[in-house]
């Protein structure tokens, strides 16, 4: 289940938000869930905003995690943005970029921007 809050946040504030709901910042663990993600944002009212994931290396430059998965490795399937994550200016959290058709792309964790939870229930 997902839920799309459209009130910005920063990504540690929103992680903080998902886990209050008893869920986790969204990590797209196959290509199936990603691809279910990317069209359901394009089909809907917020296709204008870019939304944070819980994609981040702020434990280890360049390590690339799901910070809330239980399985944290996380595989690219090819959804990063050419040259990305590139870290310009210290970006550790990861994005689905509006601007490139969701594809994910590296930000400064304090950019205030609407996320997406991941509840799992059962």
């Amino acid at each position: 289940c997902y839920t799309f809050n459209t009130s910005p946040r920063s990504w540690p504030l929103a992680q903080a938000q998902c886990r209050a709901m008893g869920g986790h910042l969204v990590a797209m663990e196959t290509e199936d869930e990603y691809n279910f993600v990317r069209q359901s944002l394009q089909n809907t009212p917020y296709v204008r905003h870019s939304w944070w994931t819980s994609a981040t290396d702020m434990d280890r430059e360049g390590s690339w995690v799901w910070a809330a998965a239980d399985d944290r490795s996380m595989n690219t399937f090819g959804f990063w943005i050419e040259n990305e994550p590139n870290d310009f200016g210290g970006e550790h959290c990861g994005i689905l970029d509006q601007a490139h058709s969701f594809a994910m792309n590296d930000k400064n964790c304090s950019l205030k921007l609407p996320f997406i939870c991941e509840n799992t229930y059962g």
